[in-house]
């Protein structure tokens, strides 16, 4: 769904249908983005303009989102993924180091138009709009902080010995209208033609295309070749190819068996629902794939006497990590989630405290742990339970602690489990190795700061998606039924006996 943003809050160069009411003046046409028929990855290096939203965050390829160009640093090869960029100085705006996951044109330009030989945005383009100052004074990006970003861009760009235009040109035009995250319909043969590049093909003409664009990732539900069979598993990752020996890789995909074991592995290893071999492949089976078994009755001590383990520095670390080790990681942002006072569980918390019919619709949510097991849901359950009755349980707001010992136990089920699911996974997927850690959340009342909120806002978001998707042991069943529908409509098209 798009993110609505206040854009009278910014100051930007212009960016398609944008109109702007100025002081004592019209508006200047905006000049309309370039279409730039030379958009290649492989030229993403030294300075680029990135388009950011309202919060100072990337907008992605995928989002109908408007936004404001800014000049940026690449930080990172261009094939890499994602594509990381440091901007250049901007007030207000926290969080610098950005990656791009799905770089497009929509997203992401050189800094110099190929055209022109000059930077795409000037002072010229750029204006305050006059609510801005009336209401915010400068808690915004002015005209002066434009100025200063783009003498600074300018001056790397210079240093970084790019190209000349006639260099770009002969680069980009081997390949034009080309986006890096687009593949023909005809994706597998396009995978296997750029995996046969020869020695007569420069590093410097290929990239990499990008994911299937018609896999979601993480959460995709595919078949998956292991040995000689296939079975129900998981696309969570992708991992750019690369060039080496003369000759182009391609990319892989991380893949999750029902069994838990992960494989990087080529697209042709496996099979979606667009695939007709998603239904005419036989598929595997598990000895224990109707296992459901209730939450297991695991033993869990809390002990806040204990030293804590150290938190996961990298995303291996955390998904080895036991559980065990792990939740206590989580508990300051639970405290707050208590206290009412973290911000993607405000609107949680009002709807359980505003009674019977709004906490059974938060009762039906919290059922989504996405790949914890059963055994794994029953020590986040009693980690929680435990936590909140112990001698030093978590104090919460007036209306936390005016609640019955039942009505206590139903919020510990309906809010604090479903949201210790969401940090753990959060944890496991790597999204918070190198971010911010939320404070413990002190007596009183008590706000995160500007800067916390919106890197938690931004977890949140893809920790939800991560909890909304099937658990392991629904894999084999939601295929099935996909596959039983396709193959009724195969055979009405004659494409299957």
């Amino acid at each position: 769904m798009p993110r609505w943003v206040d854009w009278s809050q910014f100051v930007c160069p212009f960016t398609p249908e944008r109109r702007f009411q100025f002081e004592g003046q019209s508006p200047p046409s905006p000049p309309p983005t370039p279409k730039d028929d030379t958009w290649a990855r492989e030229l993403l290096e030294g300075v680029v303009w990135v388009l950011l939203d309202g919060s100072g965050e990337a907008v992605r390829a995928d989002e109908d989102d408007e936004g404001f160009w800014w000049p940026a640093q690449v930080k990172s090869e261009p094939w890499s993924h994602p594509i990381v960029v440091h901007l250049l100085p901007i007030r207000h705006v926290h969080q610098t180091l950005l990656q791009l996951h799905r770089p497009s044109s929509s997203n992401i330009l050189t800094f110099v138009d190929s055209r022109t030989a000059q930077p795409r945005f000037n002072d010229r383009t750029f204006r305050v709009h006059d609510r801005t100052r009336e209401l915010h004074g400068r808690q915004h990006p002015d005209l002066a902080d434009f100025k200063a970003a783009l003498e600074r861009a300018t001056t790397l760009n210079a240093e970084d010995h790019l190209p000349d235009v006639e260099e770009i040109l002969r680069l980009s035009s081997r390949h034009p209208s080309v986006s890096g995250i687009e593949i023909s319909s005809q994706r597998r043969q396009a995978t296997t033609a750029a995996a046969e590049v020869g020695d007569d093909h420069p590093q410097a003409a290929w990239c990499d295309p990008g994911p299937d664009s018609l896999l979601e990732i993480p959460g995709e539900l595919v078949i998956a070749r292991s040995y000689k069979a296939y079975y129900a598993a998981m696309v969570y990752d992708y991992k750019p190819g690369v060039f080496m020996n003369g000759r182009a890789r391609p990319g892989q995909y991380l893949i999750e068996f029902m069994d838990g074991k992960r494989r990087w592995m080529s697209r042709k290893m496996f099979y979606s629902r667009d695939d007709d071999e998603f239904v005419t492949k036989p598929l595997g089976h598990y000895e224990d794939e109707d296992d459901s078994d209730a939450d297991a009755d695991v033993e869990v001590h809390v002990d806040t006497a204990r030293p804590i383990t150290a938190a996961p520095t990298d995303r291996a670390t955390a998904e080895s990590m036991a559980l065990e080790k792990l939740i206590p990681h989580i508990y300051n942002i639970l405290h707050w989630t208590v206290k009412s006072a973290y911000p993607p569980t405000r609107g949680r918390c009002d709807d359980f405290y505003r009674g019977a019919r709004k906490r059974k619709a938060l009762g039906a949510d919290g059922t989504q742990t996405g790949s914890l097991t059963a055994s794994e849901r029953g020590v986040v359950s009693k980690a929680m339970q435990t936590w909140v009755a112990c001698d030093l349980r978590p104090v919460g707001d007036a209306r936390y602690e005016e609640l019955s010992p039942i009505d206590r136990a139903m919020f510990c089920c309906d809010i604090l489990v479903p949201e210790a699911a969401k940090q753990l996974l959060a944890w496991r997927a790597g999204y918070r190795v190198d971010q911010a850690s939320v404070p413990p959340c002190p007596e009183g009342p008590a706000e995160l700061s500007a800067a916390l909120q919106q890197q938690e806002t931004a977890i949140h978001k893809k920790a939800d998606h991560l909890a909304r998707l099937p658990p392991p042991a629904n894999w084999a069943k939601k295929i099935n039924a996909v596959r039983t529908s396709r193959s009724a409509a195969m055979r009405e098209l004659g494409r299957l006996a």
